[in-house]
């Protein structure tokens, strides 16, 4: 995410694995990278602010051939990651989950959104904030949620299409979950 605060400064907010969620501050809106890119960066901390020094890119998502159903996962997929994942709290799992999706994204084509779904339960069920109220209702519901923090990320991408019932309970767990933060 990027905000501008000044004509000389603007406010980007990165997730990491060491520090978790940051705000940092550079002098041009672009560094020559792209939401959702994975970066290697350089961040120089005065008192409490903090400023990009150096930016090199390790994996990008640009060039992607994807389909509308695609794009929109993978955007919602980032903003659930800005908005709910708390500043400066290290999440390592999540931020290795994230990297491990984008490799396989640069291997397959597109991803479906049920696969979409699956990772924001996982990402819930690890920030500790996923409402299992509707899950406690279906065995198959159960069943996920018991394994989706254990089961890899290649396993869970190669998954099969749910049911259209259980896809419904799914995305109603996750709009309970995130109505309960806002």
């Amino acid at each position: 995410m990027i905000q501008k605060i000044r004509d000389s400064n603007f406010r980007i907010i990165l997730l990491t694995r060491e520090y978790g969620k940051i705000s940092c501050w550079h002098k041009t809106k672009n560094c020559g990278y792209d939401t959702g890119d994975i970066i290697n960066i350089s961040i120089e901390r005065i008192g409490t602010i903090n400023t990009i020094k150096y930016v090199d890119g390790i994996m990008s998502i640009s060039g992607k051939d994807w389909d509308y159903n695609g794009i929109i996962s993978f955007l919602e997929l980032i903003v659930l990651l800005g908005k709910y994942i708390p500043e400066s709290m290290p999440h390592p799992a999540i931020f290795d989950d994230y990297s491990n999706l984008l490799t396989i994204i640069q291997n397959w084509k597109t991803l479906e959104p049920h696969h979409f779904i699956l990772l924001k339960i996982r990402i819930l069920k690890i920030i500790w904030i996923l409402n299992p109220k509707e899950i406690e209702s279906s065995p198959i519901l159960r069943y996920i949620h018991n394994n989706i923090r254990t089961t890899s990320i290649d396993t869970l991408m190669l998954s099969k299409k749910l049911d259209d019932e259980t896809l419904e309970k799914l995305k109603r767990t996750l709009a309970i979950s995130m109505e309960n933060l806002n």
